[in-house]
């Protein structure tokens, strides 16, 4: 299990988390004051097996105010950016049909993440394996959003569906490892 560490981007402030809603809820609630500069990151102890790729250099004096607004706008250009590649009408697949992962990816976007610290943002298709997905439970609301969910031998999708301000939305899909 690879787990990444995300440090806090606040001077004199040495918190680490295992996930970006940890360290998004620290800076939040921890750090008030929008003049601290952003600290230098925690070293870790280099592999003797992996080559360690050279990292641009980090920006430095960066204050909660900052970092908020430059998550934010990133945010925003993703948001942006996947609703223009989304499918304008639910998806026509039933309970049995199988996909390649080719096909999935087009039926749900390959929507990009939000880049963490020095690490590129991470594609949707760079988190699945080329293998063959079944779609195994199509769930329908109240409110005409549908849940769908697609297996693999090693992998499960699941993604919602529906409409919002009469524009059908795909919401980003969630994979989970079995």
């Amino acid at each position: 299990m690879n787990k990444e560490e995300y440090n806090c981007p606040i001077d004199g402030c040495d918190a680490s988390f295992f996930t970006e809603v940890g360290l998004n809820f620290h800076v939040k609630n921890k750090h008030e004051e929008a003049s601290k500069p952003k600290p230098t990151p925690k070293k870790k102890a280099a592999k003797v097996t992996k080559v360690k790729k050279e990292k641009p250099p980090k920006e430095e004096g960066l204050t909660v105010t900052e970092y908020e607004k430059q998550t934010k706008e990133l945010s925003a250009k993703l948001w942006k950016k996947r609703l223009k590649a989304t499918r304008k009408s639910l998806a026509t697949v039933k309970v049995g049909d199988k996909l390649t992962k080719a096909e999935l990816i087009k039926l749900v976007g390959d929507s990009e993440g939000i880049p963490q610290g020095d690490e590129p943002a991470k594609r949707f298709s760079e988190g699945l394996r080329k293998q063959k997905f079944t779609i195994t439970s199509i769930v329908e609301k109240e409110n005409d959003w549908h849940i769908f969910k697609a297996e693999s031998p090693t992998h499960k999708v699941i993604w919602k569906e529906g409409p919002i301000k009469n524009r059908h939305h795909v919401i980003v899909p969630v994979i989970i490892k079995k």
